[in-house]
């Protein structure tokens, strides 16, 4: 469909009358409450190809009289949910035509923003609109990276239902956060445990010394480098848990151990019994904390200065969460043998 038509259809559909499309040229601009809007699209280079791969979609904004004003500004002025969700698809909609009108020129994938309060302000069916939207420009959702800044967003149950929403429409995502190594899978993990409040719990009879060998024999390529010393009774250990959960938080604290020991260090596992608690102690070799840091672990994101170690800073969030929620005591501490933390996972005794 032309451009003239699709802006006319978009004007016809659009029953807020807040905003007009109109034909700027051999692309598309609008107004929305005094203010000018139009694309300008960066190039998103593969520097192993060095090819141009996709272009990051930019708003410029310019006021009545000429002068410009920022993109966050013109989100300022939205004052209601129902505000800023139309003004986002506006954004996005005069993004996609003019991606349309040049991609016969630029070619790869369009990757787009979508604001944190449209986020939070749609309930479900996330990216259900855009879609049609995209199908009327003749784009598909394989076309388009969305970008998302979840550093501004609160609400981790509503985050994991857009995350989810935009993935099953087969929307791309890129996220945003105060950790370059953020992970969607991190991330939805945290959101998840949060959302479901435990009621997912699948509580079996767990013996610890089984499932201490089996996650370290998991992990036996990230320990080949480490000295690994088991201390486990001659008897059995049994604890009532979620076997699925306390191996993952098991696995999150032996691969944090595994991560700030040197090569050649110790990582000690043992199975603890103090006064009528029963517990896993995972001691390793590392750097240390301080006090201070410690009484920060689990903050989402937060991380020890001054380390060139990979991480989100998530990790630890997940492992505090899934404490709280499955009844654990989870105590860091830093070791006075080894030097480094010692965690220590435990349950009450029946």
């Amino acid at each position: 469909m032309p451009l003239t038509d699709l802006i006319r259809y978009f004007n016809v559909a659009d029953t807020a009358g807040e905003s007009t499309l109109y034909p700027d040229g051999k692309r598309a601009a609008a107004w929305h409450r005094g203010l000018r809007l139009s694309s300008l699209f960066q190039p998103i280079v593969d520097l192993r190809q060095e090819r141009v791969v996709g272009h990051q979609a930019v708003l410029l904004v310019r006021r009545e009289d000429g002068t410009t004003a920022s993109a966050a500004e013109a989100y300022a002025a939205c004052e209601t949910s129902e505000s800023v969700v139309h003004f986002d698809r506006l954004c996005r909609t005069l993004h996609a035509l003019n991606f349309l009108a040049q991609k016969q020129y630029a070619g790869g994938y369009l990757q787009l923003s979508v604001h944190p309060r449209h986020l939070l302000a749609v309930q479900n069916q996330h990216g259900l609109v855009y879609e049609a939207i995209l199908k009327r420009c003749g784009l598909a959702q394989e076309d388009i990276v969305l970008h998302i800044d979840i550093s501004a967003i609160g609400g981790q149950a509503r985050l994991v239902n857009a995350l989810a929403s935009y993935r099953q429409r087969g929307y791309r995502l890129a996220l945003a956060g105060p950790s370059p190594a953020l992970t969607i899978n991190e991330l939805l993990d945290l959101a998840r445990i949060e959302a479901r409040q435990g009621v997912d719990l699948k509580f079996t009879d767990i013996e610890l010394n089984d499932l201490v060998r089996r996650t370290v024999a998991d992990l036996a390529t990230n320990l080949e480098k480490l000295t690994v010393q088991l201390d486990l009774p001659a008897g059995a250990s049994h604890v009532r848990g979620d076997e699925a959960k306390l191996r993952q938080a098991l696995i999150n604290i032996l691969g944090n151990a595994c991560k700030y020991s040197q090569a050649g260090g110790e990582i000690r596992v043992a199975i603890v019994r103090r006064e009528k608690r029963v517990g896993i102690e995972v001691t390793d070799h590392g750097i240390g904390m301080t006090p201070e840091q410690i009484r920060r672990l689990g903050e989402r994101f937060f991380r020890v200065m001054g380390t060139d170690q990979p991480g989100s800073g998530l990790g630890w969030s997940i492992v505090t969460r899934m404490a709280r929620l499955y009844g654990l005591t989870l105590s860091p501490a830093r070791s006075p043998e080894l030097g480094g933390l010692r965690v220590t996972v435990s349950w009450a005794l029946a």
